[in-house]
């Protein structure tokens, strides 16, 4: 009986390894919690705006996330790349993590900071974007704008 257990047990964590590790796509809306959690890619996107994005810490593959509609704040602590895709504008990025960190906010206004190892960047931006870096990895700011700092 005790090896019956014992095998069943193993099969359960078995089988939550595998799901955890597989893609994670997924749409999300405003007020709700969006996150990427498992060992493998990830892409999630925002319908409407005002999104909430996690990128937990055990999270180990290449995250995309999308906000159109601008308005979305992203919170990452994986060891995976990133590209935020902020199309709308006024966004926030928080990088703890160990991976890169691509922010693109053709909308204006979007600030990212970043307190982990990997490089942070934002693209594409007109005006009014800020990048703070307190990591150890590199920040570089493209927006030629005087009101990006």
């Amino acid at each position: 009986m005790k090896s019956l257990i014992f095998a069943a047990a193993i099969l359960l964590t078995t089988t939550f390894a595998i799901i955890g590790c597989g893609v994670e796509n997924g749409t999300c809306v405003a007020g709700e919690q969006c996150e990427c959690t498992g060992a493998g890619a990830c892409h999630k996107e925002c319908l409407g705006g005002g999104c909430d994005f996690e990128i937990g810490a055990l999270s180990a593959g290449a995250a995309g996330v999308d906000c159109a509609d601008g308005g979305c704040t992203l919170a990452a602590q994986g060891n995976g790349s990133v590209e935020f895709s902020c199309i709308g504008g006024s966004c926030t990025a928080d990088n703890h993590g160990r991976g890169q960190m691509i922010l693109s906010c053709p909308g204006g206004n979007c600030e990212m900071a970043c307190h982990g190892i990997g490089d942070c960047r934002i693209t594409d931006c007109k005006q009014g974007c800020k990048v703070s870096c307190g990591g150890t990895g590199t920040c570089i700011n493209e927006c030629k704008d005087p009101s990006c700092k």
